[in-house]
């Protein structure tokens, strides 16, 4: 009889560490879930700055091309690459809409990048008004340059934070 018990007992001791195993895997695939929506969600904010960034580089492409050389094929790449800036911006503004930590940058991204496209919409209508010199001063002049800059550097930073979000790898300014 004391054996019966003793062999009941172990038993259910060992149904007991089965069932603690069991949550605990329950719990690590939940975790495991959890990292995997978190990585989709980082993948996807990094090509919407990817995108956002290229937007940029193309709308000084074209406007750059454009007052250089006054052919409307630049013009036509200049429009495209205004379309894609403000969907990408908006893009961005939805894929950080859940980020409080990058709110602030993804507004001074938007601000910069609007301001560049002001800047660059206005050398444009200089050449299309038939002021050529001026809207050459003005690209010689680089106007845009610290706005371009600002916008690019904001971007590589959210970026960069998004690879290390808690710091690690990060090196000091």
């Amino acid at each position: 009889m004391k054996r019966i018990r003793f062999g009941l007992i172990v038993i259910a001791i060992s149904g007991v560490i089965v069932l603690a195993a069991g949550i605990e895997v329950a719990i690590w695939s939940r975790d495991g879930e959890k990292l995997a929506i978190r990585q989709e969600s980082i993948n996807n904010q990094m090509l919407v700055l990817a995108h956002t960034n290229e937007a940029l580089v193309e709308l000084e492409s074209g406007q750059r091309g454009y007052l250089l050389t006054g052919d409307t094929a630049y013009r036509d790449f200049y429009n495209q690459a205004r379309g894609d800036l403000a969907e990408g911006l908006k893009t961005m503004a939805e894929a950080f809409a859940d980020d409080p930590a990058h709110r602030a940058d993804i507004a001074e991204v938007a601000r910069l990048a609007r301001a560049k496209e002001d800047e660059a919409a206005r050398t444009v209508q200089l050449r299309l008004d038939g002021q050529q010199a001026a809207a050459l001063d003005a690209a010689i002049a680089d106007e845009g340059k610290e706005l371009r800059e600002g916008a690019r550097t904001t971007l590589h930073s959210i970026a960069h934070q998004l690879h290390c979000p808690l710091g690690f790898g990060r090196t000091a300014d």
